[in-house]
C-alpha cells in the first residue's frame, strides 16, 4: 500500500526510482528519499539535500500542500513535520538549475495491518493524518532528547529519534504513541504541541478532570511553533484549573482549558533521580 495525496493522483503520474532521478523527462512520483539537510534560498525556495541523488530537490516556500481538507505551506509543513534523516516521498521534475524540482512531497508513510481492522478510522486521509500525528511526535522526541542530554532523564528505544517514516498501525492504533516516562526514575511528562500558537491548553473536563488524568508529580511540555519545550509541573496546572485562572473549550472530538499566562509558571523538571544517577 502506498499513499498519494488526491491532487496527485488526479494527475496520473508514473513512478520511478532515485536511482533513475537523473533520467526524468517528465515529472514523476519518487519515494523513500532519505534527507539528510535542508536551507532556504532567498527566503523563497526550500532546498532539501537527499542521500542518493546527485543534486537536492527544491520547492518554493509557499507551494501549498493538500492534505485532505487542509492546506499547508511546503515550509511550514517541512518545519513542522519532517526530522533530521527522515524518508520523503515527493513528485520530482528533471533537473533545473542544480536542483530537481518539487511540486509536491510528504512524509513517508509506512502501513501495518489492515483498513478494516480500523472501523470510521481508515476514513481519514492518511495524509492529514500523518501531518497532525508527526508533528507531535516529533515534539515528543524534541522533549525527550531535552530531558536526556540536559537533566539526565532516560527512555525507552525510539522515544529520541525519529525511525525515518511515519507509521500508521491499523490495528492497535490507540497504543501506538507510548507516554514519555524515565525508565531510570520514573518521572512522567506529558507533551502538547501547539503548531500555530502559544496557548497553554490541556484536556479537562467534568468527567474526565485533569487531576484525575495527570500525576501530580508529572510535567507537561509546551512545544510552540520555534519547536522549543516550556515546562510546567502538573500541581502548578492542576491548582491553576482549581482557582479558575483558566479558559474552558470544546469541539466535537476534545473538551480542554487554556491556562491563563499569568497562572503559568515556567521551570525545569528536576534531574534524574534515579539509582545510577547518584541519586
Amino acid at each position: 500500500m502506498e499513499y498519494t495525496p488526491r491532487s496527485v493522483l488526479g494527475k496520473g503520474l508514473p513512478e520511478a526510482l532515485a536511482v533513475d532521478v537523473g533520467n526524468l523527462v517528465s515529472p514523476a512520483i519518487v519515494r523513500r528519499l532519505r534527507t539528510t539537510h535542508a536551507w532556504t534560498r532567498q527566503r523563497k525556495l526550500l532546498v532539501i539535500g537527499i542521500e542518493s541523488l546527485s543534486a537536492p530537490v527544491a520547492i518554493p516556500c509557499g507551494r501549498e500542500l493538500v492534505f485532505g481538507n487542509e492546506t499547508i505551506a511546503a515550509r511550514e509543513y517541512f518545519r513542522r513535520v519532517i526530522e533530521r534523516g527522515d524518508m520523503i516521498d515527493a513528485v520530482i521534475s528533471p533537473a533545473r538549475d542544480a536542483v530537481f524540482p518539487m511540486t509536491c512531497f510528504w512524509v513517508r508513510i509506512e502501513f501495518v495491518g489492515e483498513p478494516r481492522d480500523a472501523g470510521n478510522y481508515s476514513k481519514k486521509d492518511d495524509g492529514l493524518f500523518a501531518m497532525r500525528a508527526k508533528a507531535g511526535e516529533k515534539a515528543e522526541r524534541v522533549v525527550a532528547r531535552h530531558l536526556r542530554d540536559n537533566l539526565q532523564h532516560r527512555f525507552t528505544a525510539g522515544m529520541c529519534d525519529s525511525p525515518g517514516f511515519f507509521e500508521i498501525r491499523y490495528a492497535g492504533k490507540k497504543t501506538r504513541r507510548p507516554d514519555r516516562k524515565c525508565t531510570t526514575c520514573g518521572l512522567t511528562f506529558e507533551v502538547k504541541k501547539r503548531n500555530k500558537d502559544e496557548k497553554f491548553r490541556v484536556s479537562h473536563s467534568a468527567l474526565r478532570p485533569f487531576s484525575t488524568e495527570n500525576a501530580l508529580d508529572g510535567w507537561h511540555a509546551f512545544v510552540f511553533p520555534d519547536m522549543k519545550p516550556r515546562f510546567v509541573a502538573n500541581a502548578v496546572i492542576a491548582q491553576a484549573i482549581e482557582a479558575g485562572r483558566c479558559e474552558p473549550g470544546y469541539d466535537e472530538y476534545d473538551v480542554w482549558v487554556d491556562i491563563n499566562d499569568d497562572a503559568i509558571a515556567l521551570s525545569e523538571p528536576p534531574r534524574c533521580s534515579g539509582p545510577d544517577q547518584g541519586g
